[in-house]
């Protein structure tokens, strides 16, 4: 939190402790249902059913952050109305540097650009590699090919992900100084209020894209690296417990 808005100390304490309160109530309230999740696709012995994955990418996890965006919502009201001018400033700055590695790309010259988000391409693929091992030359190709898109058709997904964020620093501040940024935050989690239809275009693609990708790796997946899946699912059901077991 203090990366994004480079709080003061007395904001830093004040928040620390409110957030103390949070993490008890995700650990008792939705780590075991997000522990169930992980035991089940653990626990599959064949390729992971697509409805069953889709239902994990778009109404599971949209479940689990409207549920948590509900419960931060008081507080990060209140956060947003402490904040000073020069706090704003920062969170802006933040959210172009999260942005700017996918930014940057977007003009390049057309050879250029085809590198520069096949490398895009490559993070994806260690992300992957640490839950199943070593992906093989053919599982890469495919990969890659899933993953490939026009560069005007990248420029239109990023120029709506620019929009989602300068829209929600803009209406913030405009609800710190009219009332109701509670209410705000909340519907933003469920909507968020941008030009037409471009954010659900925008999430459609997102969940699309990914979801095609996992289907494809189920079908590729070795034996080795379903092992090598349990394995690291199994690691992360301890740490997840070991969070349980923690009172913060």
């Amino acid at each position: 939190m203090d990366h994004y808005f480079d709080l003061s100390d007395q904001q830093y304490e004040y928040f620390s402790k409110k957030a103390k309160t949070h993490l008890n109530w995700f650990s008792e309230k939705q780590i075991p249902g997000i522990i169930g999740e992980i035991e089940r696709i653990r626990a599959s012995q064949t390729h992971l059913d697509p409805v069953y994955m889709k239902s994990l990418l778009d109404d599971r996890s949209r479940a689990l952050w409207i549920a948590i965006a509900d419960r931060l919502a008081a507080d990060g009201a209140e956060l947003f109305r402490q904040l000073t001018v020069e706090q704003f400033d920062h969170f802006e700055e933040m959210l172009d540097e999260d942005s700017e590695e996918f930014v940057k790309i977007v003009d390049l010259p057309p050879k250029k650009f085809k590198t520069a988000y096949l490398n895009l391409q490559e993070d994806i693929m260690d992300k992957m590699e640490t839950w199943v091992g070593s992906l093989t030359k053919e599982q890469e190709a495919r990969i890659i090919d899933i993953m490939a898109m026009k560069q005007e058709d990248y420029r239109r997904e990023i120029s709506i992900l620019v929009e989602i964020k300068k829209e929600f620093l803009r209406q913030a501040k405009e609800k710190v100084k009219e009332g109701g940024v509670e209410e705000f935050l909340k519907a933003w989690a469920r909507q968020p209020n941008i030009s037409g239809d471009r954010y659900a275009m925008y999430q459609e693609w997102q969940v699309t894209r990914q979801l095609n990708l996992w289907i494809e790796m189920e079908k590729m997946v070795s034996e080795k690296q379903r092992k090598h899946r349990e394995e690291k699912l199994a690691q992360l059901i301890n740490d997840l417990k070991t969070i349980q077991a923690t009172a913060f």
